[in-house]
């Protein structure tokens, strides 16, 4: 493994250890809507947009309920597949970072993105419409995805 692998390593070990703090926090007012019209849609019991008003795509409740569904209606739950997505964003950003530019830039890109993502002022707990689409934004801009 190369030096700069264990430097991303340790980006993530940082962002994770600023993290896990949040994994205890109550879900803010938008994610508990989604995690409530989520989990309403995914047992049968209201149909999002006929029973139930919300603005956002349903992709985002679809997932908060499948969340609630594989990790039981708890914002831990919801907080620790945040965590996770993270992650994968963090990889994924590095990657095609790092296809086009050298290993130091990459590094240090990751490393503020990783930095943005663990405060918590700017939403980090969130696991908003915004962050779900993150990664596959990310993928998107690189053709070996």
């Amino acid at each position: 493994m190369k030096n700069g692998k264990w430097i991303l390593l340790l980006i993530v070990f940082i962002f994770i250890v600023l993290r896990l703090p949040s994994l205890s926090l109550p879900l803010e007012r938008d994610e508990g809507a989604y995690a409530y019209i989520g989990w309403e849609w995914i047992n049968g019991n209201k149909l999002p947009y006929k029973d139930m008003f919300e603005m956002k795509p349903p992709l985002i409740h679809f997932v908060y309920g499948l969340i609630s569904k594989g990790f039981g209606n708890t914002a831990e739950g919801i907080r620790f597949v945040s965590l996770i997505w993270s992650i994968l964003i963090i990889a994924a950003f590095y990657l095609i970072v790092r296809a086009y530019h050298d290993e130091n830039s990459a590094l240090w890109m990751t490393g503020v993105l990783a930095f943005y993502m663990a405060d918590y002022w700017t939403q980090a707990t969130g696991f908003n419409a915004e962050m779900l689409v993150l990664l596959p934004m990310i993928l998107f801009l690189d053709s070996r995805f």
